[in-house]
Parts: structure tokens; C-alpha cells; sequence
């Protein structure tokens, strides 16, 4: 979480998210569950959005138009600033091959769509608080 004037900023989480009724909801929900959040529509989008602003975590969608979000966290991962950075990998296809692509890929965790809101944050309050702690 970043610091600011001594103070601890909200996390600042990037939603990778090409499906805009998907990405306003989730926006939503994470900024009401007190999170900061960034909205990028591809997976080129969001490796600029990633290197520029550097969040806290993010949210990759996998199935997403030009840079998919296989290739943009295979990206992210050789970026020095972005190799630590947790993404959660977001997928419509819940097969075991997904999983393991996504975390061969540099997913720290993987998620089926459709997902619970509720779940979702608790999953990135998790992965947050763990990296807090180390």
C-alpha cells in the first residue's frame, strides 16, 4: 500500500477488463469496498497503465482483444518494477489447463467468472495482507 504524508493510501488496484458492463460493476464494488482503482481494456493498456502508476495489485482478464492477458502478465513479469506485483488472473474458462496457464504465465492467483464480489475482495484483501507481512 503506498504511503502518503505518513499516512496509508487505499490500495490501488488495476482492472484489465475489456467487457464494459463487467468493468463498471467491478469498478464499483471494489471503489465502495474501499479500494483506488484504474480501469485499463486490454492487456497493452494495462502493462502502460501498470509501469506508469505501479498498483498494488492487479486484476488481469485473460480473454481480452490484441494483447491477452497471458501474454500481458508474461509482459509485466519481466518488467524489474512489475515482477512482485500479485495479479489476480480472471477467467470465463474453468478448465484445469487455465490454471495452470495463467500461473505459468505469473498469476499468483486464478479465478472463474462468474465470481461473487464478495469473494473477490476477500481474495485480494488476502493476497494484500500477505504481501504486507513479509
Amino acid at each position: 500500500m503506498k504511503q502518503t504524508d505518513g499516512a496509508t493510501a487505499s490500495p490501488l488496484i488495476l482492472l484489465a477488463e475489456d467487457n464494459e458492463d463487467i468493468a463498471v460493476a467491478t469498478c464499483s464494488y471494489l471503489k465502495a469496498a474501499g479500494f483506488q482503482v484504474l480501469h485499463a481494456t486490454d492487456g497493452a493498456m494495462a502493462i502502460d497503465m501498470a509501469v506508469e502508476h505501479s498498483p498494488d495489485l492487479i486484476l488481469m482478464d485473460i480473454q481480452m482483444p490484441g494483447v491477452d492477458g497471458l501474454e500481458a502478465m508474461e509482459r509485466l513479469r519481466k518488467i524489474p518494477e512489475n515482477y512482485e506485483t500479485p495479479i489476480i488472473a480472471v477467467t470465463g474458462l474453468a478448465r484445469q489447463l487455465d490454471a495452470k496457464r495463467c500461473s505459468d504465465a505469473g498469476a499468483t492467483e486464478c479465478i472463474c467468472k462468474p465470481y461473487r464480489m464478495g469473494d473477490l475482495v476477500k481474495s485480494i484483501r488476502k493476497i494484500l495482507d500477505q504481501r504486507a507481512s513479509v
